[in-house]
């Protein structure tokens, strides 16, 4: 068959002696115009739409809607699926001969000649683009693999990028590559030195043995279902495409990444589905508009579709996850050997003695390679585990470091100095002029302790010096701990101008806050508990109190209030507004029962006239809560309580909590008051709230089991016996029953209730904080316009555990206040700040 072919095409092969052709199908243009091209390569499609496109292409060249084109400017194909009624696979296959064919003829129609001497046909296995084709699959040309492992050990950043350079052209080969490279991509971090350590160079070897193994990735085939095996680990996810049984699949291709800082804080089955995600997006030219199957070690994954209230982030990747056609399918950690490796590797974040923050060169460019995402933006070694014989640098200033030695050029006398400028920080200052061997070896002997981190700090052409005697004589020795500081800042002894520097800065910024304080100060300044002196002064500042808002608002524990036991012990009341009305709203908090009276005006005279009303059909309370509205707080009212012997108590301010069960008769008014007016809106609004209250008091309630009117006068709505003179004592007598019998069981359903309720409010709760008489409180103010302070200022005058009673007579509850920050006074000082860390009722 190849003769054949070859005879039919001989025109296109190079005889001897024969001049070379040149094709005339391409024109060299060269455009002279100012605008430049827009050119955006194609994407990527999937390997279903492949024959789909090429016949629409085909079609419309046909039907002359388009023609060839030469253009710089491209846009590419962008498929758009419709879906149809029926779907019909078709099975087709080149023959190798007849590929040749195509090639032949476009090799004549170019006029372009193939040498015979440097063609072979009919291979079984050719070496392209680095690579070697077999009918196997896919493996690493050991031509080309032998640069990568005949690399030596890379020492500067650039030979670490001009290595992964190499080795990411066979990433697809290498099975958690991210993975397997953090050891090296981590020294490409801003403030990192390389450092030839142990784990460093397991490392490096490690990916060059890979390629030596002669790794072989299968052809896929489109014919087979997909097999896509996910894990993620802490800091690392992996995924392998396959085809085959599960168990014994033959891998296509290895793909890995690292987590970015914020996705190692995601749970386990939030990476565990971030996994399967990235591998679907990156592998999409060959899953998509085919059935899969993903492989997982995390076994909910396979119910994730019927997970109960599933977060935001996992609903998203639920939804990208639609498009695709797949079957999650479980296989333990210990059998899923494809992907599972990943997370079995020890965390390179091993524990470290004590640690040294080291620095890198800066101007180094940062890798493209997306192996090198996630790692942490300040990295940390050890000094055990620096196996460089070098001093290692540190982006630490001098002034942090116990033992600090300055080591000065002088033209004078040499000397010593010794310092020192805060608690438990000893500086010696050394001037020399003779930098020979052994004047530094004698230093190093005299004033550097072993087995003690010691800050070296000198001047560039000093340290070089400095690093060969101590490379020469005491780097093999493993008890010498040195770091080299380049930078020194200013310090401040007194307490009093650190204060005053704190507060300069704190004010001509405008009150930021104690990070970004903490930020800029350290640039230039030091001295000991820098934070803790910041985190002082801001959180004592009475503007930041007064206008900052509260992030993180308290959160006191809801105290389960009194429970009453009969009718009339506790009464809360409010006024309610509708319909252009107000109403006065009673309700009894045992039995439910509720009361409403229409107000002519919103004073205390028209309060107490309805109050008076009730008592005249229905009896005297022993208590009534309320608000703070001035109609309840008026002397006249105070007095009204006092002359029919009622308890009168206010809730907290802005503390409706306190006043729940009239606040939640409120709700339920509105609702039937709704209902009602839409059905006749020309009723008397007296007419309809009648109704309302009516229609309330005569309905069982949630709670007791009864309704209010049932619990409040013993008998039904309904009361059709007549009581005359002869059975009224009867009467009496069977209703002392019922009460003695019934009371108490509604009493003990109302605490059930109010438990309940407490135990799940207080789960996330805390209990309030003390404060002592005179303490200053800010407490936060209701009002709307932005431009309005936050929070009021108050003295503590009494603690009544959940609530407070201010230097104004003010009853405020805890949560109202603004939390006590950490090292804020609590003293009469008006000058400092006091919140609290309470909590709610």
């Amino acid at each position: 068959m190849l003769f054949k072919i070859c005879r039919q095409y001989d025109d296109i092969f190079h005889k001897d002696n024969q001049d070379l052709t040149f094709t005339n199908q391409v024109k060299h243009k060269i455009n002279t115009v100012d605008d430049l091209p827009i050119y955006t390569k194609s994407y990527r499609y999937p390997y279903i739409h492949k024959q789909e496109v090429q016949k629409q292409i085909e079609d419309m060249l046909k039907q002359e809607i388009i023609r060839p084109s030469y253009s710089p400017w491209s846009s590419p194909v962008w498929i758009v699926p419709k879906k149809m009624d029926a779907s019909e696979k078709q099975k087709w296959r080149l023959e190798h001969g007849e590929n040749l064919k195509k090639v032949f003829q476009k090799l004549r129609e170019a006029n372009l000649k193939v040498q015979l001497d440097k063609s072979e046909f009919m291979k079984k296995e050719i070496a392209f683009l680095g690579h070697i084709v077999t009918t196997e699959g896919i493996k690493p040309n050991q031509d080309k693999v032998q640069a990568i492992i005949d690399y030596p050990i890379p020492k500067t950043q650039k030979e670490i990028k001009s290595f992964l350079g190499l080795l990411g052209y066979y990433r697809k080969f290498i099975r958690d590559f991210a993975k397997l490279t953090k050891p090296l991509t981590e020294c490409l971090k801003k403030g990192r030195t390389i450092n030839l350590n142990d784990r460093y160079v397991r490392a490096f070897q490690d990916c060059k043995n890979l390629l030596m193994n002669d790794p072989v990735l299968q052809h896929p085939d489109f014919n087979k279902p997909f097999v896509l095996t996910t894990d993620a680990s802490n800091f690392a996810i992996g995924a392998v495409l396959s085809q085959g049984p599960i168990g014994s699949d033959r891998p296509i291709c290895f793909a890995s990444r690292t987590l970015s800082d914020s996705e190692t804080n995601y749970s386990t089955i939030e990476k565990e589905l971030l996994a399967i995600v990235w591998a679907t997006k990156y592998f999409r030219p060959y899953l998509f508009g085919r059935k899969f199957k993903i492989v997982t070690d995390h076994k909910p994954l396979t119910w994730m579709m019927s997970l109960k209230n599933p977060n935001s982030r996992l609903i998203r990747w639920r939804l990208k996850l639609e498009e695709f056609d797949y079957e999650v399918i479980y296989k333990k950690g210990s059998q899923n050997s494809n992907a599972d490796a990943l997370s079995r590797i020890k965390n390179p974040n091993c524990t470290r003695t004590e640690k040294i923050e080291i620095h890198a060169n800066e101007n180094a460019p940062s890798p493209s390679n997306d192996s090198a995402q996630g790692t942490r933006g300040t990295t940390v070694h050890s000094a055990e585990e620096n196996m460089n014989t070098g001093i290692p640098i540190s982006e630490r200033p001098l002034n942090e470091f116990s033992l600090q030695i300055i080591i000065e050029r002088t033209n004078r006398q040499p000397s010593t100095s010794v310092e020192t400028p805060f608690r438990n920080k000893q500086r010696r200052t050394i001037k020399i002029h003779d930098f020979s061997e052994p004047t530094l070896t004698e230093i190093f002997k005299k004033y550097i302790p072993p087995n003690k981190t010691t800050a070296i700090f000198s001047a560039d052409d000093i340290f070089k010096t400095i690093q060969n005697v101590y490379t020469k004589h005491f780097s093999q020795s493993g008890c010498y701990k040195l770091v080299r500081c380049t930078v020194r800042l200013k310090e401040i002894t007194e307490s009093d101008e650190q204060d005053a520097l704190i507060n300069s800065y704190h004010i001509n910024s405008n009150h930021r806050g104690i990070n970004e304080t903490l930020a800029h100060l350290k640039r230039d300044y030091y001295f000991p508990y820098l934070k803790s002196k910041i985190t002082q002064n801001i959180n004592n500042c009475e503007k930041c109190q007064l206008l900052k808002y509260e992030r993180n608002p308290p959160k006191p524990i809801f105290q389960a209030p009194e429970t009453p036991s009969k009718p009339l012990e506790i009464l809360h009341s409010d006024i309610y507004t509708i319909n252009k009305q107000y109403i006065l709203t009673i309700i009894d908090k045992f039995s439910k029962f509720a009361a409403a009276y229409t107000l002519p005006a919103r004073n205390s005279l028209s309060i107490i006239k309805s109050l008076k009303h009730y008592i005249s059909l229905h009896g005297i309370p022993q208590n009534l809560i309320t608000d703070q509205g001035s109609e309840f707080t008026s002397t006249l009212f105070h007095d009204f309580c006092k002359q029919f012997g009622i308890k009168h108590s206010t809730t907290s301010y802005q503390q409706t909590s306190s006043n729940a069960p009239v606040e939640r008769l409120h709700s339920t008014l509105t609702e039937t008051y709704r209902i009602v007016y839409e059905k006749n809106r020309s009723n008397d609004p007296e007419d309809i709230l009648n109704e309302v209250i009516l229609t309330y008091n005569n309905s069982i309630h949630f709670t007791t089991k009864h309704t209010p009117y049932e619990l409040f006068y013993g008998r039904t709505y309904k009361f059709n016996n007549s009581i005359t003179s002869s059975n009224s004592h009867e009467y009496l007598e069977k209703l002392r029953k019922f009460q003695s019998k019934l009371y108490p069981e509604i009493k003990q359903l109302l605490e059930d209730q109010v438990k309940k309720r407490c135990e799940k409010l207080n789960s996330t709760r805390e209990d309030p904080e003390n404060y002592n008489v005179g303490s200053v409180v800010y407490r936060k103010e209701c009002r709307r316009n932005k431009l309005n302070r936050r929070f009021s200022k108050h003295k503590v005058k009494e603690d009544n555990h959940v609530t407070i009673i201010s230097d104004k007579n003010q009853k405020i509850h805890k949560s109202k206040l603004k939390k006590k920050r950490k090292f804020q006074a609590n003293t009469n000082d008006t000058r400092t700040g006091t919140g609290h860390t309470g909590p709610d009722k």
